[in-house]
């Protein structure tokens, strides 16, 4: 589904890190309940991708542990575990939706290894 749009970036008080915060959803109460918070964060670059960060998931109200793995076609694979449960989902780049135009502006390079730009979130 088409459901949020989430900014990534470095972490307010720890730029080594990735975070990402809600832009947009077509659930007002959802980016209302993420306005004032991060809906992921913590997350440390290892070799090819992002791990010890934490995911939020809206359905729940919970946050797991995750993991982010950047693909080839630049979009990225989103992992979150409870225990030994998990559950991935991959999110693309807005830019590489057709007819999306929504959150495009404002795109910067974190760092080297910082997804830039808005991404979907399959929520």
């Amino acid at each position: 589904g088409h459901g949020a749009h989430v900014k990534f970036g470095p972490c307010e008080n720890a730029p080594e890190k990735l975070c990402g915060t809600m832009v947009w959803s077509w659930d007002s109460a959802l980016l209302g309940a993420y306005e004032t918070r991060l809906f992921l964060g913590g997350f440390v670059w290892d070799d090819d991708h992002w791990e010890d960060g934490w995911l939020a998931n809206p359905e729940d109200g919970r946050t797991y542990r995750g993991r982010i793995t950047p693909l080839a076609d630049g979009s990225l694979k989103l992992k979150g575990c409870a225990l030994v449960f998990c559950q991935s989902q991959i999110w693309r780049r807005i830019s590489d939706i057709p007819g999306c135009v929504a959150a495009k502006a404002g795109k910067k390079k974190a760092g080297r290894n910082t997804p830039s730009g808005f991404f979907l979130a399959a929520i």
